[in-house]
C-alpha cells in the first residue's frame, strides 16, 4: 500500500502525520502516536512512541491500517535503538 495513494497523510503546524481511522490515532515522524479527539484534532499532550503502545491498542489496528503504519515506519526510516 503506497502512502501517496492513503489520503491519511496530515500537516499540521509543521508536522506530518499519519491517521490510523481504526484506532482514532495519528503517528508522527518521530515514531510518536497521538490520540485523536472527538472534533477530528489531534491531543498532542497524550503522545507516546508506538513501541508502546498497548496490546489492546495493537490488536485494535485493521489491517489496512497496520499496512499503512508499516509504510509509514519505513518512510520515516524509523529504528529502534539498542540499549
Amino acid at each position: 500500500m503506497s502512502l501517496e495513494n492513503s489520503n491519511r497523510e496530515v500537516f499540521i503546524n509543521g508536522i506530518d502525520y499519519m491517521e490510523l481511522e481504526s484506532v482514532g490515532s495519528c503517528i508522527d515522524r518521530d515514531g510518536i502516536v497521538y490520540p485523536m479527539n472527538v472534533d477530528g484534532t489531534i491531543d498532542t499532550n497524550c503522545g507516546v512512541d508506538w513501541l508502546e503502545t498497548s496490546d489492546e491498542w495493537s490488536e485494535s489496528v485493521s489491517e489496512e491500517d497496520c499496512g499503512l503504519l508499516n509504510d509509514w515506519l519505513l518512510e520515516i526510516n524509523y529504528s529502534v535503538e539498542a540499549i
